[in-house]
């Protein structure tokens, strides 16, 4: 991910480049760049698809593989896409912060899905209805960074408050 509006999948073992999921908000932009891969230009120039911004800020990949979930900095959403397609538009959005989210983790058993935001809270969801367990509050300042417990129990955030939360998600 990054400011380009794009989602690249490599194969670890050999370098290649697997897929790339091209998300641009503006055809004018690219156009310019010239980076159209896997048929994104129809798509974008028939105006039917709502592309969120040209920043992803985060990524995580679901555990069997099946899905890629990415935040888009200026929409402030949550998109899951299909990762065994290049589709050109996320199955799925999830609104819930009111500022950028900069940071997502992915439960080890695949049921949570946690964002942090520049708006200090985390967002805990449901990762099989998309709906929100709950937000998190304590931080004051935007929360970068977040780990899963290997259990599974316990959310980690970090927060440019210099301060770090240990969470029980599953209360």
């Amino acid at each position: 991910g990054g400011d380009y509006g794009s989602i690249h999948l490599f194969d670890i073992q050999s370098g290649s480049q697997l897929k790339w999921l091209h998300i641009y908000e503006d055809v004018q932009d690219a156009v310019r760049d010239n980076l159209f891969k896997f048929q994104a230009l129809p798509f974008l120039l028939d105006g039917t698809n709502d592309f969120p911004s040209t920043s992803i800020n985060a990524l995580a990949y679901s555990r069997d593989g099946k899905y890629i979930v990415s935040a888009s900095k200026m929409t402030k959403t949550i998109d899951v896409w299909e990762s065994s397609m290049c589709s050109e538009a996320p199955i799925a959005s999830i609104k819930g912060h009111h500022e950028s989210i900069l940071c997502l983790a992915l439960s080890p058993d695949g049921t949570i899905l946690a964002s942090g935001s520049v708006d200090t809270r985390v967002g805990l969801w449901n990762v099989g209805s998309l709906a929100l367990i709950r937000m998190l509050e304590g931080h004051l300042g935007a929360v970068n960074s977040l780990a899963f417990y290997p259990d599974g129990t316990r959310l980690v955030s970090a927060s440019d408050d210099t301060t770090l939360f240990v969470w029980d998600v599953k209360t």
